[in-house]
């Protein structure tokens, strides 16, 4: 049975490991990271955290291709301490929320420009959530009350 949307003859499941890419502010199958490292004039896939120390996130696509195991436990590597480096850089920060903001727009450019270099990967849905978000936007000082977030409008 094809999931709903589903193009006859489109494989039906991507199980390679999501991989955060810190250029783009954004996670991506491992399957897709061969056509983002095509554009060579960007260093989109290059990492700098502590289980990739510099090098291309290619490594772990390439993995992937012969050890899904072992790919997947090198993905979830990766994604913690990039996970450490992100929460890090935007909590120390003066303003955190401009912070993550402005992490959020570099990512979404960065994904732009790919796209400008015929590189299709739109920022996603959770990204362009946080850039739809004023900048001004702020939560007020005190919550609402619990009952009020029950009733319906």
């Amino acid at each position: 049975m094809r999931r709903p949307g589903r193009a006859e003859g489109e494989d039906e499941r991507d199980d390679s490991p999501s991989v955060f890419v810190p250029a783009l502010h954004n996670y991506v199958k491992t399957s897709r990271l061969p056509a983002l490292a095509r554009d060579r004039r960007t260093n989109t896939l290059l990492c700098g955290d502590p289980v990739c120390r510099g090098g291309s996130l290619l490594q772990i696509a390439e993995l992937s291709e012969t050890d899904m195991r072992a790919s997947r436990l090198l993905a979830g590597r990766h994604n913690m301490a990039c996970t450490e480096q992100v929460a890090r850089r935007i909590l120390s920060a003066a303003e955190p929320r401009d912070a993550w903001r402005e992490a959020c727009r570099a990512g979404a450019e960065a994904s732009a420009s790919l796209a400008e270099r015929g590189v299709s990967l739109p920022p996603s849905r959770w990204l362009r959530q946080w850039l739809d978000i004023g900048p001004h936007t702020r939560p007020s000082a005190e919550p609402p009350p619990v009952g009020l977030l029950l009733q319906e409008p």
